[in-house]
């Protein structure tokens, strides 16, 4: 009788039941929360820190601005510990599962055969209670794909042995048919000097003019600390004569922020671009390209995770198009394997999309909930507008009010941006795809998927929908709002087809 009860036992699943984090973990929850709380809301802490240091500023404005940002810093502690407690782990039969959050749920399950490694971390002030971090590295993400934050050392190590031991047993043979061609060559990509030209000249000069304005603006109001402005000012009334000099000013450096952003723009084409070639040979690519530094890089056909396309107004008039070949990476080299070309024909562009991915499924619109426009609105454009109104009311300037117009400006935005979502899957490519000004898509194969990540925020679950965030070696695709159990389905097709695939998914 205890013989068969000790090999029932063998058999057993261990950490079957949700765990618990210990108490260390704090820190590491902490950590994140104030660097999302930041990525956040930065533009208030740039309107604090101007209206701080502003020549003419008073205790009171400098008052309601460490008022704001404690308030912040209250709300990151209360979240940490929230998501402390509701933090659980468990294993399934076949992958960890990671679950946190109240009003937004999230839940995380990770295949052990996509596991590529085990991280045990142990800081020094972790060593004092003995806890190690747990951290799952599946070369899916910029980021750690998995982690517990802190762990008993001695179970950190008893689960890392078991789940390499279960992915060690569930590892399958590589099938013999091999569906890529084998003995190519050819030129799939070249790109010509007067092409080089023309995408410099075409290509998105949004950002770049932006940080040249915040810049001239920036150093114009320091420049007011140092010199005379007004003489400056009057010159330049004098020799615009009868320009207001406001418009001359704006004038000048509208013209000069014109001409720096394109000239920077075909400068840095060239120099990186130059001589661009990429040749398909034995189901690799061979890139080369650069002015005064040649690189050369080589892309294997079966590493390649995502292909992700923008065309932007200009290009969609002259038949251009961005592309970006994201491989398999892990976190230690996050960016360095992939390609990104910032325009190319668009035929050649296609043509790599076919020789990568065959013919990719025709996208349709996914039937996301158009609640996901007031959802969006609300997150997105109402609250940076209260805080607009906020500051105009308690500062006493009305030039913040024009930061109601955000509001609208983001009710549009996200209305074309539900309406122009598609998705396209069959049964081994999956297409997903928008379209409000820049047309965006990503095209990646089934069995790349590594993990799905199940979440639902509390304004979600009272609607009965969900998103999926969908990871694979080399980044990840997400779907917002669709109805619950249409994404629970995809996201079980996505893992099914993931397992039951033989090919080489690194």
């Amino acid at each position: 009788m205890p013989k068969n009860n000790t090999q029932k036992q063998s058999h057993s699943m261990p950490f079957e039941q949700p765990q618990r984090l210990i108490l260390l973990a704090l820190l590491g929850v902490f950590n994140k929360l104030f660097k999302s709380l930041f990525s956040q809301f930065w533009p208030l802490f740039i309107i604090s820190f101007f209206q701080i240091n502003k020549t003419d500023s008073n205790p009171s404005q400098d008052h309601w601005s460490l008022l704001t940002i404690y308030a912040l810093l209250a709300i990151g502690v209360a979240s940490g510990v929230i998501r402390y407690l509701t933090f659980r782990w468990f294993l399934e039969k076949d992958a960890l599962v990671i679950r946190y959050g109240w009003l937004r749920k999230v839940s995380l399950k990770i295949p052990f055969d996509r596991i590529q490694t085990i991280h045990l971390q142990q800081p020094w002030y972790y060593r004092f209670t003995h806890a190690t971090r747990f951290v799952i590295d599946t070369a899916g993400s910029t980021k750690k794909e998995g982690e517990i934050w802190a762990l008993n050392s001695t179970i950190a190590k008893n689960l890392r042995t078991f789940i390499l031991e279960q992915k060690d047993a569930n590892v399958k043979p590589p099938e013999a048919a091999d569906t890529i061609q084998t003995n190519r060559k050819e030129y799939l990509i070249t790109l010509s000097a007067s092409q080089l030209l023309r995408i410099g000249l075409l290509k998105n000069h949004f950002k770049s003019m932006l940080a040249f304005v915040g810049g001239g603006l920036y150093l114009y109001s320091q420049a007011q600390k140092i010199v005379d402005i007004d003489r400056i000012n009057n010159a330049l009334e004098d020799v615009y004569g009868f320009i207001p000099k406001t418009y001359a000013i704006l004038a000048v450096l509208f013209v000069l922020v014109i001409f720096a952003t394109f000239s920077v723009s075909i400068i840095t084409t060239f120099i990186t671009c130059y001589g661009f070639s990429m040749k398909d040979q034995n189901n690799t690519l061979f890139v080369k390209q650069g002015l005064a530094s040649i690189k050369a890089q080589q892309i294997k056909l079966q590493k390649i995770q995502l292909i992700k396309t923008i065309q932007g107004p200009l290009f969609r008039r002259f038949r251009l198009m961005q592309f970006k070949i994201q491989q398999a990476y892990s976190k230690e080299t996050p960016s360095k394997k992939n390609l990104q070309l910032p325009g190319c024909p668009e035929v050649l562009v296609k043509n790599l999309i076919h020789r990568i991915h065959g013919k990719p499924p025709s996208p349709i619109h996914p039937g996301t909930s158009s609640k996901w426009v007031r959802y969006r609105t609300t997150r997105f454009g109402l609250l940076p507008a209260i805080g607009f109104l906020v500051l105009a009311i308690l500062l006493a300037d009305t030039i913040y009010y024009w930061g109601l117009c955000w509001l609208p400006a983001q009710w549009a935005y996200s209305y074309f941006l539900w309406k122009n979502q598609r998705v396209g899957i069959d049964g081994t490519h999956l297409v997903i795809g928008r379209k409000v000004i820049w047309q965006k898509q990503a095209v990646l194969a089934l069995e790349k998927v590594q993990s799905v990540t199940f979440k639902k925020t509390l304004y979600q679950r009272r609607h009965g929908l969900a998103s999926l965030k969908i990871q694979t070696a080399g980044g990840g695709v997400s779907l917002s709002f669709l109805p619950e159990e249409t994404a629970r389905r995809l996201g079980n097709y996505l893992i099914y087809k993931s397992e039951l695939s033989g090919l080489d998914w690194m």
